[in-house]
């Protein structure tokens, strides 16, 4: 064997190793993202230790305010221009079901959004529900630099508006 044809099939073989661990590494990462995209899927029912949070940022205003939802206990924060506002209340299991129900009807863990440059000090309102124990989350930001898609626009409007109704509801009076 001639000392072209040797290294000619050590190349050969070692572009066939590089490839095969470039396969497996591909292999490995799409395997990872549909793992990810699985354990942050909410699933068909509500689970026990559901604990949802809504945050509006109110840009360059001073003023925010903020949700926080579990089975044991609720929270509402305003401020508003430093003056603080805070209310608690509890939810009934049938509440956290409905709260639960228009997050699953509206696809909450699937809404898409896009970053933007360019953008400084926009408020918006961002939502994440956590669950498992803090393993599993699934969080929407329309704030910031993030938007929401159009695709997934209107139903984003429906969990911000059924958001907006119980805040009302519940922290008034």
């Amino acid at each position: 064997m001639l000392a072209s044809e040797y290294y000619a099939h050590k190349f050969r073989h070692l572009k066939f190793y590089q490839m095969k661990n470039v396969l497996v590494i591909v292999m490995l990462f799409f395997a990872a993202c549909s793992l990810h995209a699985q354990m942050n899927t909410l699933p068909s029912t509500r689970p026990t230790d559901l604990q949802f949070a809504y945050h509006y940022d109110g840009g360059m205003l001073y003023y925010s305010e903020d949700l926080t939802l579990s089975k044991d206990s609720c929270v509402f924060i305003k401020n508003d221009g430093g003056k603080k506002t805070v209310r608690r209340f509890t939810l009934s299991a049938s509440e956290m079901d409905a709260l639960y129900s228009i997050l699953l009807s509206n696809k909450f863990d699937q809404v898409e959004v896009k970053e933007e440059t360019g953008v400084y000090d926009r408020g918006g309102i961002s939502m994440s529900a956590h669950w498992d124990k803090g393993k599993r989350s699934a969080q929407v930001s329309d704030a910031q630099r993030s938007f929401v898609i159009e695709k997934w626009r209107s139903e984003w409007q429906r969990v911000v508006a059924y958001m907006i109704k119980l805040m009302q509801t519940k922290t008034t009076g």
